[in-house]
């Protein structure tokens, strides 16, 4: 990865959220309560990734098949839709809470 975009959001300094359509091919990288995401755009898709353990990255999901009104569908790695989001954090928070505990990383 050369280029490597980072947001973090806290408290103190949120970063702007950014739409879906606004990640790149080159590596996102979403810090938010202790974890680390990673979103990149793959054809006419933005695939979602919990790398906070780096050993074991975990794919979340994607967001896939933009409409017209700028929404984008949130889809699990299971190929199942959780809702549509115009913006990545809230793609991430509806991939993270559809995904069972026992199955995600552990800290």
């Amino acid at each position: 990865m050369s280029d490597v975009e980072v947001h973090t959001l806290s408290a103190d300094s949120p970063a702007q959220n950014l739409s879906i359509g606004e990640v790149s091919s080159e590596a996102t990288v979403l810090k938010c309560m202790g974890r680390t995401y990673v979103a990149v755009a793959v054809d006419d898709e933005v695939q979602i990734t919990d790398t906070t353990d780096i050993t074991h990255p975990f794919q979340l999901g994607s967001a896939k098949s933009k409409h017209e009104n700028g929404a984008w569908d949130i889809v699990t790695s299971r190929n199942t839709v959780v809702g549509t989001s115009r913006d990545l954090l809230s793609a991430v928070a509806a991939l993270r809470e559809s995904t069972p505990a026992a199955l995600l990383p552990i800290r």
